[in-house]
């Protein structure tokens, strides 16, 4: 248990995952979309201090936005006809809700990182939403909540030299962390996630 509280711990691991090439941010990014329980944050800021800022970002927006694709295409081409079968009598509000939104509240819900990612993809998919809206609508806020993120990871690091980045990084999670909340209550996710 010791070890992995260390510094040094964290150090062989970002030098062993350098290892892998570009292809391990991109299929961990990926694989997060899949297993709600891993944290993006994280990954990204793993991803940023193994391939520094540029390249970190380019792969985790890859891997977040391949892996949010894959998980809605399944749920709407495998899941779906099975999921409406079995509720087919139920009034399924939260679907409708997504059927009858626009690219801006699909905006809004995928670009902020503590949403959870993987239930909206599916609750997506299941829905009547249109798939090129969301194949869009998903890669510019991908890229905008990686982008934020890559910019925190880098700050981070920074912020030994210059702790003015630090400050900057913690507000922008900060005012993520305020927004994500407030679009968890207002389209009825938190109660989903409970």
């Amino acid at each position: 248990m010791e070890k992995w509280t260390s510094i040094e711990f964290y150090l062989s691991l970002l030098e062993q995952y350098q290892g892998f090439g570009l292809l391990a941010p991109i299929l961990l990014t990926m694989f997060e979309s899949l297993v709600p329980a891993l944290p993006l944050v994280g990954i990204v800021l793993i991803n940023v201090g193994a391939f520094g800022p540029v390249w970190g970002f380019i792969t985790s927006w890859i891997g977040t936005t391949i892996g949010s694709i894959v998980v809605f295409y399944v749920s709407r081409k495998i899941f779906k006809r099975w999921f409406m079968h079995i509720f087919m009598n139920k009034n399924l509000r939260i679907l409708k809700w997504i059927s009858r939104s626009g690219k801006s509240e699909l905006f809004l819900l995928t670009c902020v990182a503590f949403t959870p990612s993987s239930l909206i993809n599916l609750a997506y998919g299941l829905s009547d939403f249109n798939e090129k809206d969301f194949v869009l609508t998903l890669m510019i806020s991908k890229f905008v909540m990686t982008l934020v993120l890559a910019v925190f990871g880098t700050s981070v690091t920074e912020s030994l030299e210059n702790p003015l980045f630090l400050l900057l990084a913690v507000a922008i999670l900060a005012g993520l962390i305020v927004l994500s909340r407030l679009i968890k209550k207002h389209t009825g996710f938190e109660q989903i996630e409970k």
